[in-house]
């Protein structure tokens, strides 16, 4: 029962596996009730994001798309919601999407963020693109999240490596200042895994 055990990650090293255990309880816990969902922001193969509104503030809700009572799960698709929750939960950044909590549902958590209007994905493929001095800052921010990411800063002693960053992946605000978010496919790296990383 996933709302009474520690979010833990298989396939890890010991090492990894304690920095990845996540106790709910610990967790800022929204109540489903106070969630009102206004529309459906996007899907993907494992979950749907949904623009939302909490006490008054735009917030966005990722719900994934198994339920904790159904037999036809997908595994890959379980740990990736958990590994994703127990990454962000971690996560500070201005570079990066905000976590703000989770919300039990039906035996699984709805992972609670802020909410960006925009996507990168969608910005490139419409016919208002921003000015090259405003391209040229989003890039700036974009690298900054990498930074941050395969930076080792206290108390986690890990390099965040996304596996999935894309267009999709990187939202706006209203001012056009992108963020990364879905890590879902991330990986965690410590000093010792560096000789393994290869250079482009």
């Amino acid at each position: 029962k996933w709302l009474s055990e520690k979010i833990k990650l298989e396939n890890t090293s010991e090492d990894q596996t304690n920095w990845m255990e996540i106790n709910p309880s610990d967790l800022n816990q929204i109540s489903y009730g106070d969630l009102q969902f206004l529309c459906l922001e996007g899907t993907g193969s494992s979950a749907e994001v949904y623009h939302c509104s909490y006490n008054g503030q735009d917030i966005a809700v990722k719900v994934p798309k198994f339920n904790m009572y159904a037999v036809t799960n997908r595994l890959e698709d379980m740990m990736e919601h958990k590994r994703e929750i127990a990454i962000m939960s971690q996560l500070s950044s201005p570079y990066v999407v905000q976590f703000c909590g989770v919300s039990p549902d039906q035996g699984r958590f709805l992972m609670v963020m802020e909410y960006m209007p925009n996507s990168l994905k969608t910005l490139l493929r419409s016919e208002n693109c921003p000015s090259e001095k405003t391209r040229y800052l989003m890039a700036i921010r974009i690298s900054k999240g990498i930074a941050y990411l395969h930076s080792i800063e206290p108390p986690y002693k890990k390099r965040v490596i996304h596996g999935d960053l894309k267009d999709a992946n990187i939202l706006l605000d209203s001012e056009f200042k992108p963020k990364i978010t879905d890590f879902g496919r991330a990986k965690l790296m410590g000093e010792k895994d560096a000789p393994n990383l290869g250079t482009i």
